[in-house]
C-alpha cells in the first residue's frame, strides 16, 4: 500500500516539480504564525482567537 503511494506522489513531484518546495515555505509560514500566537498569547483561547484572524 506504502508502495503505491510512494509511486503517485513521485509522479505527482514529477509532474508538478515545485510542489515540494511549495508546500514546505506554505507550512513553514504556518509555523511562524503560530509560533507567534503562542510566544504573545497567554491562553489558548488567545491562541485560537489569532489563528482564526
Amino acid at each position: 500500500m506504502f508502495k503505491v503511494f510512494e509511486q503517485q506522489f513521485q509522479a505527482l513531484l514529477e509532474t508538478f516539480p515545485n510542489t515540494g518546495m511549495q508546500l514546505t515555505q506554505h507550512v513553514e509560514s504556518i509555523n511562524a504564525i503560530v509560533y507567534k500566537a503562542i510566544s504573545f498569547s497567554s491562553t489558548m483561547a488567545d491562541v485560537v482567537e489569532v489563528l482564526d484572524s
